[in-house]
């Protein structure tokens, strides 16, 4: 653990909040879960995620949503990616 990334997003609507989940299940378990506010539309947006779980896993997802309104209304979700352990 202990690895940061970031996660890369450009809001093409309006609204107040983002909400940003990681799972290694198709989201049936999440690794990473929080809401940040809004920036411009149509700008770049980035968060830092810290503290990387040093797991394996082929399977990671990161879905982005507007958890102010229908979770389903405004969503978009990552290809899945692998998460490579840590040496130590």
């Amino acid at each position: 653990m202990g690895s940061t990334r970031q996660i890369k997003w450009t809001p093409l609507g309006t609204f107040t909040n983002v909400r940003i989940r990681a799972s290694k299940d198709n989201f049936s378990t999440l690794v990473l879960d929080t809401i940040q506010p809004q920036a411009l539309q149509r700008f770049n947006q980035t968060y830092d995620w810290a503290n990387l779980p040093d797991a394996l896993s082929s399977n990671v997802k990161v879905r982005i949503n507007d958890p102010d309104h229908q979770p389903t209304l405004v969503i978009d979700e990552s290809p899945a990616f692998t998460i490579l352990a840590g040496w130590t």
